[in-house]
């Protein structure tokens, strides 16, 4: 959820390949909060990405992508810590593969070991993006949607939460 994003005129000076890790499966999710919109879509998978870095937010080659169910009772929170854990496990993985000179990104890219991330099943998350209604839920009809949005707004009881509150009125 990193808000921040490299512009062109400092990738421009790095001269050697760069990996970004990302919380979801990429194409899937890609921009801020992707676990609050894998819980809101209803989708039935998450996981970690990590990818190269180019000028265009979250669509450089994917290098390892790790996955899992989500569950019925799952919450930001929850997949947020899953998602740390299984990005240094992960970590691991993409390190030995690159400490071998036969897979150096180069060559993973160029060999097609890295994976295309294939932009036409893309979904972007933007910073400014909310939930249906601002997470007002009074006027959703979906009682399950209604329900995704309360567990997708949950980021834990000590973290700051820019994303959204979910909130009734009267």
């Amino acid at each position: 959820n990193n808000p921040k994003i490299l512009n062109s005129k400092l990738l421009s000076k790095i001269k050697c390949n760069s990996i970004n890790y990302h919380d979801s499966i990429l194409p899937k999710n890609s921009g801020v909060n992707a676990t609050s919109w894998a819980i809101i879509n209803g989708d039935a998978t998450a996981g970690v990405t990590w990818h190269l870095i180019n000028e265009q937010i979250d669509k450089g080659d994917i290098l390892i992508q790790k996955e899992y169910p989500i569950k019925q009772q799952d919450t930001a929170y929850h997949l947020n810590s899953q998602n740390f854990n299984l990005a240094l496990e992960s970590l691991n993985e993409l390190l030995a593969k690159l400490s071998s000179i036969e897979n150096s990104i180069d060559k993973m890219v160029l060999d097609k070991k890295a994976k295309d991330n294939n932009l036409v099943k893309r979904s972007y998350n933007g910073l400014h993006k909310k939930p249906e209604n601002f997470g007002f839920l009074n006027d959703i009809k979906d009682f399950e949607y209604a329900k995704r949005i309360i567990r997708a707004c949950y980021n834990g009881p000590t973290a700051a939460n820019e994303f959204c509150t979910a909130k009734l009125f009267r």
